[in-house]
């Protein structure tokens, strides 16, 4: 199994203990931002682009859902931002996801709102209809 892989499930089973104790020099909290990100951009290397690799249990505060997410430079460097591909974390049933991701933050700033919800809206119909195109590009992360 892919240490990646162990890692998501570590994340997953131990996120809601860890998360009972304080935030504050976390070793769980620094081993995900740094040692989890750092093994999955271990599988980026052969790509011919860069990616930024992050993964998040909170910003000083446990978050209710943890990540790791990889980031496009040309397109965004953060979550609030932009569209990125990310792990997300269900730690009550025990679950990750592999999901495209748009940041809301910027877009409901500049538009407010009624708008930017169906600015979003849209960018969400586009990028669903592009996914088919890029589906082959990705390979499947084994469980077992």
């Amino acid at each position: 199994m892919s240490l990646l892989l162990e890692g998501l499930k570590r994340l997953t089973r131990e996120f809601v203990y860890e998360r009972g104790k304080a935030y504050g020099g976390s070793e769980f909290a620094n081993w995900v931002r740094r040692d989890l990100a750092i093994e999955a951009k271990k599988y980026l290397i052969f790509l011919p682009h860069e990616l930024n690799v992050k993964a998040s249990v909170g910003a000083g505060n446990w978050a209710a859902v943890p990540w790791l997410a990889f980031f496009d430079p040309l397109i965004t460097t953060s979550a609030t931002k932009g569209f990125y591909v990310v792990y997300l974390i269900n730690p009550q049933d025990l679950s990750f996801n592999l999901s495209m991701n748009q940041g809301t933050t910027e877009v409901f700033n500049e538009f407010g709102e009624k708008r930017g919800e169906d600015i979003l809206r849209r960018r969400a119909l586009d990028m669903r209809e592009r996914v088919a195109e890029f589906a082959s590009k990705f390979s499947r992360l084994r469980t077992h």
